[in-house]
């Protein structure tokens, strides 16, 4: 009996051991719960990372994969790939984590992908719910290459949706690439070059666009600011030589790579009217607090604009002020002057600013701070910048003065003139017997450190967010 025993249990061993393969065990202990969560932590032109994690342990293998083919369903794909993987070392290609970041290397650039992860055992059986995460590359590094189909020219004064512009360029084309159309003057356009530029005016146009649709509720797109085909645009060009240029883009905000520029464009000084050429000169500024100041405008532009220097007492930094040729009056808004060095080698950018009495200000450049024109009785008077606020509340300009930003929202004053106080709106102008011979350049911060935002460029019509007219169209009728 011992022996028959023996030699049964010896079989049935054998037997159990033919039914419980590695594959049958492994199919056994198959987590079929489980999931994916899939989300891309970043992405640029050539790579992207994708964090992967799911809801069982470091036991549980599992397979992941990026693929171009974003329309086909998940379930062809993996079929797909598991057809791959069996022809290899499957094993190996396997990940355990159950957290992880995936870099995914040497994608294209402009390029949709799809990223999968499922669970997959050693023997190639799939388990579990797979998951999914769609993305699309960057724009790489644009190669700017002429556009022969392009030809920039300089059509002059023109017409342009009933309206009348000074200069108008048109950029005839003879195929369908889009594009938008600026102008810079030739000397920073030697300097900067057409990659440069390209990849300012793109990202000033699509800031542009921001604030309008932030400003009325609109939802303007890029593609409605680009031309197509023949196309004529209006540019603010002030006496010099320029360029004016057509940049490639398309509906999705990208550079194209495509550009054209037209020949020199030579834009001639007009005469100074009388109303302009009066202001130059030197002034005593006194406020309505008894406050002066000993200021000097300088020729910038005729009937254009001046350089304002002297404000408390600094001779070395002009303020840009705006001339309105049409109503004979001039206008200063909040304007940064470059970035300077101060004692320590700290670096500050200053700004010229409208403050309220309390001292406090909003350093918006474009925000309005004074106007300043001809009274009736003949007297020289410039008056502070008066906004309601959303609150009701009104923001007034009592003074005009230098600020230094630091950077964390860190400013300070420049000058010791805070102490003694600021001459306050409005603010009487009284001409000085001797002229200055001071120039333009005189004023031209001397320790700036120049970016080329400060560049010489021509302004879209368009793009002009705040209007001398349109601001100042109450202070503009107290003038004679």
């Amino acid at each position: 009996m011992k022996r028959i025993f023996t030699i049964i249990f010896t079989a049935l061993v054998a037997i159990t051991a033919c039914q419980d393969p590695v594959e049958e065990q492994q199919k056994q202990e198959l987590n079929q719960n489980l999931a994916f969560t899939l989300d891309v932590a970043s992405v640029d032109a050539e790579m992207a990372k994708i964090r992967v994690s799911h809801n069982g342990t470091n036991g549980d293998t599992w397979y992941g994969f990026v693929t171009e083919e974003v329309k086909t369903s998940d379930a062809k794909l993996i079929s797909q790939k598991i057809e791959e993987l069996k022809a290899g070392d499957l094993k190996s290609a396997l990940n355990s984590s159950a957290a992880t970041t995936v870099t995914l290397r040497d994608l294209k650039p402009m390029t949709s992908y799809k990223y999968l992860a499922f669970g997959l055992s050693e023997s190639g059986e799939i388990y579990g719910l797979s998951s999914s995460v769609e993305f699309k590359t960057v724009q790489g590094k644009v190669v700017m290459k002429e556009n022969k189909a392009w030809k920039v020219v300089y059509t002059g004064k023109g017409t342009i949706n009933n309206q009348e512009y000074e200069h108008t360029i048109t950029v005839n084309s003879s195929d369908l690439n889009t594009y938008f159309i600026t102008a810079y003057s030739v000397e920073t356009f030697e300097e900067y070059g057409i990659e440069t530029i390209a990849e300012y005016e793109l990202e000033y146009l699509k800031e542009y666009i921001k604030a309008i649709n932030k400003e009325q509720g609109s939802n303007i797109t890029i593609g409605q600011m680009l031309f197509k085909g023949t196309g004529t645009d209006a540019l603010n060009l002030t006496p010099g030589d320029w360029y004016a240029i057509a940049i490639g883009a398309d509906d999705l905000g990208n550079l194209t790579g495509h550009y054209a520029i037209s020949d020199v464009i030579t834009i001639a000084e007009e005469e100074a009217t009388p109303a302009y050429a009066e202001w130059i000169g030197d002034w005593t500024v006194t406020g309505s607090n008894g406050i002066s100041m000993d200021v000097t405008f300088h020729k910038g532009i005729n009937n254009l604009y001046y350089y304002l220097s002297g404000w408390e007492d600094q001779n070395d930094l002009g303020i840009a002020v705006d001339w309105d040729k049409e109503n004979e009056i001039w206008a200063i808004y909040t304007q940064s002057l470059g970035v300077f060095e101060f004692d320590g080698g700290t670096q500050g950018e200053i700004f010229a600013i409208g403050a309220e009495a309390s001292g406090n200000f909003y350093p918006i450049e474009g925000l309005p701070i004074c106007v300043g024109g001809v009274e009736e009785d003949g007297s020289r008077t410039a008056y502070g910048y008066v906004e309601e606020l959303e609150d009701g509340s009104k923001f007034i300009v009592d003074h005009m003065q230098f600020a230094a930003h630091f950077g964390n929202n860190q400013w300070g004053y420049i000058t010791g003139w805070f102490e003694t106080g600021f001459p306050s709106f409005p603010v009487k102008f009284t001409k000085k017997t001797t002229a200055s011979t001071a120039s333009v350049s005189a004023v031209k911060p001397y320790k700036s450190v120049q970016t080329f935002a400060n560049a010489p460029r021509a302004t879209k019509k368009a793009y002009k967010m705040i209007s001398l007219k349109g601001q100042h169209k109450n202070d503009k009728n107290r003038f004679g």
